[in-house]
């Protein structure tokens, strides 16, 4: 019986292929004629894919240059116990050099002064290298404000813990938050430190430029040596002579506060300006002005710092005022 049915099947199924072979035809046709049309959205999808992994390869450039390289280096720093790390000095100058030497091959392409060039390009590598040091600081504020370790965004654990998390157990000593402050006195000490120093420079800078804020006479000095101090390992000073009231006068001042770019070698003149009642504490010439920039420089200084340490102790007040995830007040630490 199963060898009759399927003897009977067998011509079923040719006649049913025979009855559609015309149609199968038509629609193998069809399949031919729009296969150039059906390959377009092929291409464009290759390309698409092609353009989405060069974009996702540029941002995993940009995150490890700008988020993960702060991190790694913190926690080099944090393994050499605090200093700087070699391979940070390295690569520092290395990014200089290769400044200069792309600097000193399109002056020499150009016919340029390829020393110059060089000197430039080193400067500005060396100066882009300083902007991203300042930028890795201000990442490792945030990171700290955030509550998120270095070592979690290093590995990436950042990603995929959640907002409940309150900080990293392989760095106890980095912020949890939620628990520990905001912001931690020793920062509060170091901006009020350097707000004490800086106004003390500027207050000694002050007084020390008392007996030069009346009327100074000026006088054309003639430089006779040049003193650099005990073993030259002190400031250079330069002796000069000059006539006051008729007198010759000799007096040492300052080679650092000569104006003028290049201190003036024995046998040079340079003019001086003194009080007329004390020859001897002659200087070079547009010292006072000097002194007046080095005082607001510095009380500019001493404001900032002040108003940093300000800010830092609100954000500690805030922080130690904040709820806890579990509804406690954070600690203070």
């Amino acid at each position: 019986m199963r060898n009759r049915a399927f003897d009977i099947r067998l011509p079923a199924v040719g006649i049913a292929g025979f009855r559609h072979s015309g149609a199968s035809d038509l629609v193998c046709a069809e399949r031919e004629t729009s296969s150039p049309t059906v390959a377009v959205p092929g291409r464009r999808a290759e390309r698409t894919a092609r353009m989405r992994g060069l974009s996702a390869r540029a941002v995993a450039v940009l995150r490890w240059v700008f988020l993960v390289a702060p991190c790694r280096l913190y926690l080099a720093g944090e393994a050499s116990g605090g200093r700087v790390p070699m391979r940070f000095l390295v690569g520092m100058f290395a990014f200089a050099g290769a400044a200069g030497g792309a600097g000193a091959l399109g002056a020499a392409v150009t016919q340029g002064s390829v020393e110059d060039a060089f000197f430039d390009g080193a400067m500005v590598g060396l100066a882009a290298v300083a902007v991203w040091a300042i930028y890795a600081v201000l990442v490792l504020g945030v990171l700290w404000v955030m509550g998120l370790g270095p070592d979690e965004v290093v590995s990436g654990a950042g990603r995929r813990r959640s907002g409940r998390h309150v900080g990293s157990p392989e760095m106890p000593g980095w912020r949890r938050r939620g628990h520990d402050p905001l912001v931690p006195v020793s920062l509060i000490a170091v901006f009020a430190v350097l707000g004490v120093v800086f106004a003390g420079v500027s207050l000694w800078t002050w007084h020390a430029e008392e007996p030069f804020r009346g009327d100074m006479a000026t006088a054309h000095a003639e430089v006779l040596a040049w003193d650099d101090g005990w073993l030259g390992l002190g400031d250079r000073e330069l002796v000069v002579r000059f006539v006051d009231a008729g007198t010759a006068v000799t007096a040492r001042v300052r080679a650092e506060d000569v104006v003028e770019e290049a201190v003036f070698a024995p046998g040079g003149h340079l003019t001086v300006e003194y009080p007329p009642d004390a020859p001897h504490q002659a200087r070079p010439a547009g010292t006072a002005e000097t002194r007046a920039e080095d005082v607001g420089l510095a009380l500019w200084a001493a404001g900032v710092s002040s108003l940093l340490a300000l800010v830092s102790a609100l954000g500690r007040l805030i922080g130690r005022r904040g709820p806890q995830p579990g509804g406690a007040p954070a600690a203070a630490t």
